[in-house]
C-alpha cells in the first residue's frame, strides 16, 4: 500500500507537469478530481499503466482509492474520488504541496489552511480549485468565478500565502455560524514571545521609574 501511495505522491514532484486539483462540496458530500497532463522522460513519472493496474490511494490510511476515469490517456490522466469514510485531513492530495496544514471540522463548517514550505515549485499552469454551492465564509483565493474559488499553484502565490478557506456545511444552522481564524503554530509562538518581551520590558521600565522617585 505504501508503495502505491508513494507512486501517486510523485505526480506532484515531476518537472513540467500540469496538475489541476478540484475539490467539490455539494449536498454535504466532498468529491475530489485530479487531472495530470504532460509527458516526462524521467523515471519518477508514474505511468498510466501503473495507475491503471495498481491504483492510487486517495487517503493516507489506505481505505479508499481514486477512480481512473474512462477519458484518461497516458499523457492526460483523470482521477476522481468521492469521500465516504475519509476525512479531509486524511486526503493524500490536499496538503501535498505544503509542509504544514490545519484542517478542522467544526459544528457548522470546515476550515482548511495549507501553508508552510511549498514543495511543488516545478508545476506548470497548475491550480487548486474549490467548487461549491454552499457559503464560503472567508478565503484567500487568487480569483473566483461564480461558485469556484481558484488558487494558482505557484511559489509567488500559493507558496507565499498558502490556501485558506472556511466552508459552511450544507446542513448548518445560520445562528450557529462563526467565522474563525486559526493561527499556525509558529505564529502562536511568535505572538507569545512578543507578549513576554513586551511584558518584561514594561516591568523593568516601571521598576526603574519607581526607583528614580
Amino acid at each position: 500500500m505504501k508503495k502505491i501511495v508513494l507512486v501517486f505522491i510523485l505526480l506532484f514532484l515531476v518537472t513540467g507537469c500540469t496538475v489541476n486539483y478540484r475539490l467539490t462540496y455539494e449536498d454535504g458530500v466532498f468529491t475530489e478530481y485530479l487531472n495530470v497532463s504532460g509527458k516526462e522522460e524521467d523515471d519518477a513519472h508514474p505511468s498510466y499503466e501503473t495507475i491503471k493496474n495498481s491504483g492510487a490511494y486517495a487517503d493516507v490510511t489506505g481505505k479508499e482509492k481514486f477512480k481512473l476515469e474512462s477519458n484518461s490517456t497516458p499523457n492526460d490522466i483523470h482521477l476522481s474520488h468521492v469521500l465516504k469514510d475519509t476525512k479531509l485531513k486524511d486526503l493524500v492530495v490536499v496538503s501535498e504541496c505544503f509542509g504544514l496544514n490545519t484542517i478542522e471540522e467544526l459544528d457548522s463548517s470546515y476550515y482548511v489552511y495549507l501553508y508552510g514550505d511549498f514543495t511543488c515549485p516545478n508545476l506548470k499552469n497548475s491550480q487548486f480549485i474549490l467548487e461549491t454551492d454552499s457559503e464560503v465564509l472567508n478565503h484567500n483565493a487568487t480569483s473566483t468565478e461564480d461558485n469556484k474559488y481558484i488558487w494558482n499553484l505557484t511559489e509567488e502565490e500559493a507558496g507565499k500565502n498558502g490556501i485558506k478557506f472556511q466552508l459552511v456545511k450544507s446542513d448548518a444552522k445560520k445562528d450557529s455560524l462563526a467565522i474563525i481564524s486559526i493561527f499556525p503554530t509558529w505564529a502562536k509562538v511568535v505572538i507569545f514571545i512578543i507578549i513576554v518581551l513586551v511584558g518584561g520590558i514594561s516591568i523593568l521600565f516601571l521598576k526603574k521609574t519607581f526607583e528614580n522617585k
